[in-house]
């Protein structure tokens, strides 16, 4: 996944929390959004030599107009076949 690409929130069928800091004051500006929403991705946070880790982070807009941070993990990639 890279910048400026769309993705599928994804939690295992959970609501997926989008934080909109790095650490957010107060804790009720956290947002959910239902699995399958749609969101481009912005930015991606530290990537190690290895690769994205489970803390790997990624900065999105989702519904046109909210911008924030959730795990890499969550983001899911639109494919074709789907």
């Amino acid at each position: 996944m890279r910048p400026g690409e769309l993705v599928i929130l994804s939690n295992q069928g959970q609501p997926v929390r989008v934080v909109p800091e790095e650490h957010p004051t107060p804790l009720s500006s956290v947002r959910e959004f239902s699995p399958g929403t749609l969101a481009m991705i912005l930015e991606i946070g530290c990537v190690g030599k290895d690769g994205p880790s489970m803390e790997t982070y990624a900065k999105v807009m989702v519904s046109g107009n909210f911008v924030g941070f959730v795990w890499l993990a969550e983001c899911e990639e639109i494919r074709e076949d789907r």
